[in-house]
């Protein structure tokens, strides 16, 4: 994929922080470290919509204590049974 070039004009306190930033995470240049931003907030916005959907899916449901100790259960007696058959 093509990448387009891109000017990004920052105050100067922010063109200090960016470059503080490069040189501590390491990234090659300010440009890497804006893509490395951008495609993780890609994927924040994918995880957003993720969970969008499934709060419109349909029923909620109560994730207390009960809840847990229901789904420990089941998964315990899913893991004694796999053991029995190995």
């Amino acid at each position: 994929m093509a990448q387009a070039p891109v000017q990004v004009v920052l105050p100067e306190a922010l063109e200090k922080f960016l470059e503080e930033r490069v040189k501590e995470a390491g990234y090659a240049s300010a440009s890497e470290y804006r893509g490395d931003l951008v495609q993780k907030d890609r994927e924040i916005a994918a995880v957003d919509g993720a969970l969008l959907d499934s709060i419109d899916s349909g029923a909620s449901v109560v994730a207390d204590d009960d809840y847990w100790r229901e789904k420990r259960a089941k998964l315990e007696a899913r893991m004694k049974l796999a053991a029995r058959t190995l």
